[in-house]
């Protein structure tokens, strides 16, 4: 099966998933799904999509608030401790519109991806900012320190 094919068969299996788990979401354009979830404290936008060239899956999460600019080095550091905490996936902070972002992606060379596997990424997206969404947030405020979220990180 060519890569075009594949990525088609793994976007179906994306939209399987997410009916199977009663989930709503929108079509946003070829291989691009738009959905949420409802977090302890606050939306959980989610993006998935399937990148045909690469060939991937990947799903952001884009925390729903921007950082201030004046927190943005603080912010940066608390991305790099949440990040050493995972095994799969990673936060980013883009300085262009002070927006963090979780990210996970998985290669589908040559194969295709299982229900289970869309499920999970899905779910791991939802729980790691539902984890780390309102700590970035009291970080930002000034409601934690950087060693308050740095001992969450290590506790958690």
């Amino acid at each position: 099966m060519d890569e075009k094919n594949e990525a088609k068969v793994c976007f179906e299996t994306i939209k399987s998933t997410l009916d199977g788990m009663k989930w709503n979401y929108d079509v946003k354009e070829d291989f691009l799904i738009a959905t949420s979830a409802n977090g302890d404290n606050m939306a959980i936008p989610l993006f998935i999509g399937i990148d045909a060239d690469k060939p991937a899956i990947y799903i952001h999460s884009p925390m729903p608030y921007k950082v201030s600019a004046d927190n943005v080095d603080k912010i940066a550091r608390a991305v790099c401790e949440a990040n050493f905490s995972m095994l799969i996936g990673s936060f980013d902070l883009d300085t262009r519109n002070n927006r963090i972002v979780f990210k996970a992606t998985l290669p589908f060379m040559e194969s295709l991806i299982s229900e289970a596997t869309c499920k999970y990424m899905i779910l791991l997206a939802c729980y790691m900012a539902d984890r780390f969404n309102l700590k970035f947030l009291e970080l930002d405020k000034g409601d934690i320190t950087l060693e308050q979220f740095i001992e969450y990180v290590q506790k958690n």
